[in-house]
């Protein structure tokens, strides 16, 4: 289920754009997990378990466009709540981001950066910390691509992620 509501501005040089979108999503599936025997520990054998999660996404984006289209910047406030159904792994995600975009006949650029942070409900560390476990997240995305030809492409894509927790 999608909702996505949209105000725009235009200028002599520039296009504002200001989004808020909403999206939920059911995910019911089976997993399977190799697991090691503890009797003995050269033995594995499969666990077949389920996922049975509800999720909540909703963005809030500020979009600055030049009006030929060839440069964007956008700024958004990214909000993600997992709800697990069936065992305790909820979360809520949240967070800033920015993107660049850049547009020519034979290059095109997309830059973007986001710091998250997750907050699980009811999932602990471990190992005598009680409190509920939490992850921060830098993402950064880069991608590059250039025209060669009329029906040749070459790209360069890029992912960086970073992740942190209060995992002793």
């Amino acid at each position: 289920f999608d909702t996505s509501l949209s105000k725009k501005w235009a200028s002599e040089n520039t296009v504002t754009k200001i989004t808020i979108k909403s999206t939920t999503q059911k995910r019911r599936y089976t997993v399977v997990n190799r697991v090691l025997d503890e009797d003995d520990e050269e033995e594995f054998f499969l666990r077949e378990g389920s996922r049975n999660w509800l999720y909540q996404f909703t963005n809030l984006i500020l979009d600055v466009s030049s009006s030929d289209d060839s440069k964007k910047l956008g700024l958004g406030i990214y909000h993600t709540s997992r709800i697990d159904l069936s065992r305790n792994s909820t979360f809520h995600e949240y967070g800033p981001g920015i993107l660049y975009e850049f547009q020519s006949n034979r290059v095109g650029l997309k830059s973007s950066v986001r710091y998250l942070v997750r907050n699980y409900t009811k999932l602990s560390p471990g190992a005598g910390n009680d409190r509920p476990l939490r992850y921060n997240y830098l993402r950064a995305n880069l991608e590059l691509d250039y025209t060669v030809s009329g029906n040749s492409e070459m790209y360069w894509r890029a992912n960086a992620i970073n992740r942190m927790s209060n995992n002793p």
